[in-house]
């Protein structure tokens, strides 16, 4: 047997529910600010997809977008092909949505409802807003947005108007040619209460319909990104002002319309809410100019993205989801200039720094997140490759009734056990030690680290790769004061969490 000894405190192993304390808000979002809440997930160092299991109205896979809207969430659940609502903002981690849209109940996920597209299905939806009584979807891989006309209170609703589409019932990309009417691949969509706009991801361009549409199959009013409605070329004539490469989101705060130009790594902002076709953007963010498109244009700082897949303004402030770069920069005023610099990033430790889940899943990493919004001191971040919503700065509460987790099967040990801790109860007082035995059928690299329940990373006992055979590691808690840590294992493409009590 293998033994290493590792000086530090004692532990006690157990599994269940827990809540983090109450977060004090800042003044404005700080960098690296840690997250108060998590949704989708049990706790803050978990990532499974659906939390190991099958969905259920606590789990996410692959989240796309989350929307604060009047202290409810808006949630589009990528690959579960659904839509969740919260219908007052969660202040506890593992908190259930309370409707679901696009699929009969919580626990069914099945494209189209295994079917053909209707007014109550989804396949793949990217993007959700609503203003007033209206309630909109970005249907993506069925190329329509589907319009509530009232907000949604029971499971498995169907919509009233669907955009991009002849009826609910077709689900072509450009369907009958390319047009005003049409959509190929729709990322995003939003309203100010009047004007509906989307992000016409396939087509390199963004549509403005000056009203609502109240009628099925209706053809937008203005293009953005392309010469006229029939043309749909990538940076169509050479990347300027007016041409857009791939957007992916589209947002306005009722004055400004702001763009998320994925391919040419950059944010626009129109200071006007343009009325022709073909208009100019006043601002662009990423870049040092119009011409520009480069992914972290001379090495990742505070003025530079790559890849961003969301914009989002609550009238003073810019948020944009920087995904390569696995961050959010935070704009605290809208940028007036080219190549303005954010002033303050969440999801890394500084604005140089661009490492997915930097230093280990916690309550202030990301990986590839996807969208941001903010309501009041409330910021919420959907973090898609770990699968959870990430809210910052909402105060959180102990639930009436602790929901139960869903444990992945990753958590559940192979027999013989692939990761023990013994004793079950060690005091510090008699000496004791935690010791943790890990036992591998074949040679595999291991990563054995320690978090508190916050998900701060604390102690690496092991990173490196270990023969076949048992491994004892000893943990006497040394510099830890007493309390719950988790160790977590990371082998064989599993992920193994413990929790663990330090008594001294």
């Amino acid at each position: 047997m293998n033994k290493t000894f590792f000086k530090q405190p004692f532990l006690i192993i157990v599994f269940g529910f827990f809540v983090l304390g109450n977060a004090s808000r800042l003044p404005a979002f700080q960098t690296n600010e840690p997250a108060s809440v998590v949704v989708g997930q049990a706790c803050m160092i978990y990532n499974s997809v659906n939390q190991g299991g099958g969905p259920a109205a606590n789990t996410l896979n692959y989240p796309y977008n989350a929307l604060i809207s009047n202290h409810r969430l808006l949630i589009a659940d990528y690959y579960n092909h659904r839509v969740l609502i919260f219908n007052n903002l969660p202040n506890y981690n593992d908190a259930s949505a309370d409707i679901v849209l696009g699929q009969p109940d919580m626990t069914s996920n099945t494209l189209n409802q295994g079917g053909l597209p209707a007014a109550n299905t989804l396949n793949y939806p990217r993007g959700v807003d609503e203003k007033g009584t209206k309630f909109f979807i970005a249907d993506t891989e069925n190329h329509r947005i589907l319009i509530f006309n009232t907000l949604p209170l029971t499971n498995n609703s169907g919509a009233d108007v669907v955009v991009g589409q002849p009826n609910m019932l077709t689900n072509t990309a450009n369907s009958g040619g390319l047009d005003a009417n049409r959509l190929d691949f729709p990322y995003s969509c939003c309203s100010d209460g009047t004007r509906l706009y989307i992000a016409d991801f396939g087509n390199h361009r963004v549509l403005i319909f000056d009203t609502i549409p109240a009628v099925n199959n209706a053809s937008a009013d203005v293009v953005v990104g392309q010469p006229d409605m029939t043309s749909n070329l990538a940076n169509n004539g050479g990347i300027g002002a007016n041409t857009l490469n791939h957007p992916v989101a589209v947002h306005t705060d009722g004055t400004r319309l702001f763009i998320a130009d994925r391919d040419n790594n950059r944010v626009l902002v129109f200071n006007n809410i343009p009325a022709v076709n073909n208009t100019s953007a006043d601002v662009v963010a990423g870049q040092p100019d119009m011409t520009s498109n480069l992914a972290n244009n001379g090495g990742i700082s505070a003025n530079t993205l790559y890849s961003p897949r969301s914009v989002y303004s609550d009238g003073t402030s810019l948020y944009i989801a920087d995904r390569y770069n696995h961050r959010i920069v935070v704009f605290n005023t809208i940028p007036l200039v080219n190549n303005t610099s954010a002033d303050s990033v969440i999801g890394q430790p500084d604005m140089t720094s661009r490492l997915a889940n930097n230093g280990g899943i916690g309550a202030n990493t990301l990986d590839s997140p996807r969208h941001a919004s903010c309501q009041g001191t409330v910021l919420a971040v959907s973090d898609r490759a770990n699968n959870r919503v990430l809210l910052y700065g909402q105060a959180t509460a102990t639930p009436t009734t602790p929901p139960t987790p869903i444990f992945s099967p990753a958590i559940t040990p192979a027999i013989p056990p692939l990761f023990q801790v013994k004793p079950g109860l060690v005091r510090i007082s008699r000496g004791e030690s935690a010791k943790f035995l890990i036992n591998l059928t074949q040679s595999n690299h291991v990563r054995l680290k320690i978090y508190n329940l916050n998900g701060k990373f604390f102690i690496s006992l092991i990173d490196s790769y270990l023969t076949s055979g048992t491994h004892e590691f000893l943990w006497d808690g040394n510099n830890a004061g007493s309390g719950t840590y988790l160790a977590r294992l990371e082998c064989e493409g599993r992920q193994i969490l413990k929790k663990v009590v330090l008594v001294r």
